[in-house]
């Protein structure tokens, strides 16, 4: 993580807490370093809960494998926001305890699902929409021969 010190800007990178002080997100989009304290063995939750109060639904956040009771809160914050919450499947965690947490206590959850499957939901609902196009047929020109008409495709409107 770079130097960034209390109340930075967090835009365009990934931040990665470091032991005992939770990251979390403020007005402005402005990053935190907490001492542990009220959310203690809780960081995620303590992060989730300050995206959902400050990004709401522009946040996507991810359960990953791990101990204890931390991600039980957190997701339910971010849905409850407009955000997204997806976890990883347990049977494919190597330690279950915070998906299972998370399922177990934070109501709908938008995917759970393997790693390439979380990561395809991310690339999904990041990436701009395609613009779809469909073909249209042009009457063919005399000097082209009647039985291989123009054919272009164009944006469909919407």
């Amino acid at each position: 993580m770079p130097n960034t010190g209390q109340g930075t800007s967090c835009r365009k990178y990934c931040y990665v807490g470091l032991p005992n002080r939770h990251l979390t997100v403020g007005p402005g989009a402005r990053i935190h370093l907490l001492a542990d304290g009220f959310y203690r063995a809780h960081s995620i939750d303590a992060l989730f809960e300050s995206l959902a109060r400050h990004a709401g639904p522009r946040t996507i956040g991810v359960i990953l494998p791990g101990l204890l009771k931390d991600g039980s809160l957190g997701p339910r914050a971010l849905k409850e926001a407009g955000g997204v919450a997806l976890v990883q499947r347990p049977e494919d965690a190597s330690f279950k305890e915070i998906p299972e947490n998370a399922i177990e206590h934070d109501g709908p959850i938008d995917l759970i699902g393997s790693v390439d499957a979380i990561a395809d939901e991310i690339c999904r609902r990041v990436s701009p929409p395609a613009v779809e196009t469909h073909r249209i047929k042009r009457p063919a020109a005399s000097s082209s021969p009647a039985n291989s008409p123009a054919v272009s495709t164009a944006p469909i409107p919407g």
